[in-house]
């Protein structure tokens, strides 16, 4: 039980962090907008606002239904997964949790 506890607990602050972050940069951003949320790190590390149709890059626009159905498979395998972890891998969890959340 504390196996689903950890994942349901992870999946929803990962949703809730893309969420926030989405919605900021929404709200805060012009198209193609660029912004060094810490200046020190401006040339390695900046956010800007663009806009994607398809899939990677936008890469096959008329496919999302495909796309759809390949992530669901890959989280009920995931689901499927997840309870056979060993209990000395919290790493692998978090980071199966994480997978979840692709989007």
């Amino acid at each position: 039980m504390r196996k689903w506890l950890e994942l349901v607990v992870i999946v929803g602050l990962v949703l809730a962090a893309d969420r926030f972050t989405k919605q900021w940069v929404m709200d805060n951003l012009q198209i193609y907008e660029t912004r060094a949320i810490v200046p020190a790190l401006s040339p390695f590390f900046q956010i800007t606002r663009s806009q994607n149709t398809g899939a990677a890059f936008g890469f096959l626009p008329e496919a999302s239904s495909l796309f759809l159905f390949i992530a669901l498979a890959v989280v009920i395998g995931m689901i499927f997964f997840y309870p056979r972890i060993p209990a000395n891998a919290p790493l692998t969890r978090i980071a199966t949790a994480r997978a979840m959340n692709r989007n």
